[in-house]
């Protein structure tokens, strides 16, 4: 097993999943997807495949076979994944993410969160398959942040709640903590609750582009597509 494939979450069932075809192709992890491509990540480094209609269900975070003319061959099979219900009119739901280790649901401190949406997050979390960590941010925007943290723990029974400031760096070892080789961490959450700023504080660089956050602390929707990041302590955050 190689170090590359290890860190990104490649173990030895994959390699069981993978056996069919180890002898004329390579294993990849998808790490970002668009519209008729997407990227993929492997011993070889970062490759560019194009997707047919077979593949255009093909999420990031799924582990691929990939020939050596660098075409997509097959997804393997998928051990969890967060999926959307389908939109009234739609008849299938849509894969957000696949083979995710824990979820990151990120609510902001303010404006003070709705405990519906909080659960409904972490309802849709657990349903993945995943761990779910409730992780608050905008703290430092927040008049009394114990006081909602108790209440958004009310609302995701069973999660462990860690409340954060990517500004100050509250909470931020405890986060970087969850961060081991191999795991596979996603981040969950509204538009604007600050997913994009707790990224860039968990990679330690500015990877997500970020808005400035208004008075009342309502942010503004700025990350546009899913992507999966390598991290520091040898895991991947998608």
């Amino acid at each position: 097993m190689s170090a590359c494939l290890s860190s990104l979450g490649w173990d030895e069932q994959y390699a069981a999943e993978f056996t069919p075809y180890e002898s004329a192709h390579t294993a990849a992890r998808v790490t970002r997807v668009d519209r008729g491509a997407a990227d993929v990540l492997g011993d070889a480094g970062y490759l560019r495949v194009e997707l047919t209609w077979q593949h255009s269900d093909i999420t990031v975070g799924d582990w691929v076979a990939i020939t050596d003319d660098d075409e997509l061959a097959a997804v393997l099979p998928r051990r969890t994944a967060i999926v959307r219900a389908a939109p009234s009119g739609e008849s299938s739901a849509q894969t957000l993410v696949a083979n995710i280790d824990q979820i990151l649901v990120v609510v902001p401190a303010v404006p003070r969160p709705r405990l519906g949406m909080v659960e409904r997050l972490v309802a849709l979390a657990w349903d993945s398959g995943a761990t779910p960590v409730v992780v608050v941010t905008k703290v430092d925007l927040a008049p009394s942040p114990e006081s909602v943290a108790s209440e958004i723990a009310q609302a995701a029974p069973g999660c462990q709640v860690i409340i954060a400031s990517a500004h100050t760096g509250e909470g931020m070892d405890e986060i970087n903590r969850l961060d081991r080789p191999g795991r596979s961490i996603c981040l969950l959450g509204r538009s604007g609750a600050g997913k994009s700023t707790l990224a860039n504080a968990i990679v330690g660089s500015d990877r997500m582009a970020v808005a400035e956050v208004r008075r009342d602390g309502k942010g503004r929707h700025t990350t546009t597509h899913r992507e999966l990041i390598t991290l520091p302590g040898g895991g991947v955050l998608i």
